[in-house]
């Protein structure tokens, strides 16, 4: 079964719904925030038998953590918005479990933004999408694909394209 992991869920989930209904259900769907979900969260989290976990990434909820606990090896997509901790949490992460797909805000100046897009692509990683977050001056919302997982979703790198 494919994990699809969500962090910093601010009780918008529906991201995390659509993907359970393309997959008929079929996906084990595991979301993180630093407070608690409100009961409508809840009760569509259970409906859909997500996992919910509670806590600060990565000072009080670690992911490893929630892997263990989700009985999860792998991650096809890492969502990610844990307002600039992604600095500190995701590279650990990516080094230890297999992540087809990351979907993050990445916070801070351009240098900090710079460092990270560094780390992601040294791991692998190659962005396919990049949005500037028009409610927050120094965030932008980056796509990137594990280059394993490029013959699955059938994608071509374009730089061997261009020439």
């Amino acid at each position: 079964m494919r994990s699809m992991m969500s962090l910093g869920l601010n009780d918008q989930i529906q991201f995390d719904e659509e993907i359970q209904s393309i997959t008929d259900y079929r996906c084990n769907i595991i979301g993180a925030d630093m407070a608690r979900q409100n009961a409508t969260t809840q009760e569509k989290y259970a409906k859909m038998k997500g996992q919910l976990f509670v806590g600060n990434v990565p000072d009080t909820l670690k992911l490893y953590r929630m892997m263990i606990d989700s009985e999860s090896k792998e991650v096809e997509i890492l969502k990610i918005d844990i307002e600039s901790s992604e600095h500190a949490a995701l590279e650990p992460f990516l080094k230890n479990y297999f992540v087809c797909q990351i979907l993050i805000e990445i916070h801070g100046l351009p240098a900090k933004q710079l460092e990270m897009l560094r780390k992601i692509s040294r791991l692998g990683f190659r962005m396919f999408n990049f949005e500037r977050n028009p409610s927050c001056t120094i965030c932008c919302e980056y796509s990137f694909i594990n280059e394993m997982c490029m013959s699955r979703y059938q994608v071509i790198p374009m730089v061997s394209l261009i020439t």
